[in-house]
């Protein structure tokens, strides 16, 4: 103690400034201390809770993106297949038409074709009567006469089979 007081340090002073010290500390930890590593511990908890939400959020965010993506390519797809159905139609309308439109042209022509020939016939048995009137004229000059259906049937009839040979 001599050499704490060779010093200038009392001793009792000393001792005093330790217990008050202790007492410092003491009301220190029991008031500051302890409710700050509170504050703190609280405050590591909601940064974890907020770590833990913002990585779920982050996985919901990366499904929603993979789900929203998956509707997409399937409204890609179901868009391409409407599309080609589409097509698929359309190609088949124009081919339907084709072959409506050769069925009627085939008509057509068919109806066409069985006109002339019936234009044929009758102009054929008009030329026919013509020849025929025309060779009993002649006929009826040449022997200045008159004949009968029988001799006038086979006149024509002979005319007639000159005339196409």
């Amino acid at each position: 103690m001599a050499l704490l007081e060779q010093l200038g340090i009392e001793p009792l002073l000393l001792s005093a400034q330790i217990v008050n010290f202790l007492i410092l500390l003491l009301v220190l930890w029991k008031f500051l201390y302890k409710p700050i590593l509170k504050v703190l511990r609280q405050r590591t908890e909601r940064i974890e809770r907020g770590l833990k939400e913002a990585e779920a959020a982050s996985t919901e965010l990366k499904q929603a993106a993979e789900k929203s993506q998956g509707i997409v390519s399937k409204a890609n797809l179901r868009s391409e297949e409407i599309i080609g159905a589409g097509k698929q139609e359309a190609e088949q309308n124009r081919i339907d038409k084709i072959r409506s439109v050769e069925s009627e042209a085939a008509d057509i022509f068919t109806r066409a074709k069985q006109s002339i020939k019936e234009e044929q016939l009758a102009a054929s048995s008009e030329l026919q009567a013509e020849t025929a009137q025309l060779v009993l004229a002649a006929t009826e000059r040449v022997l200045d006469q008159k004949l009968d259906d029988k001799q006038h049937r086979k006149l024509i009839d002979e005319a007639i089979r000159e005339l196409t040979s």
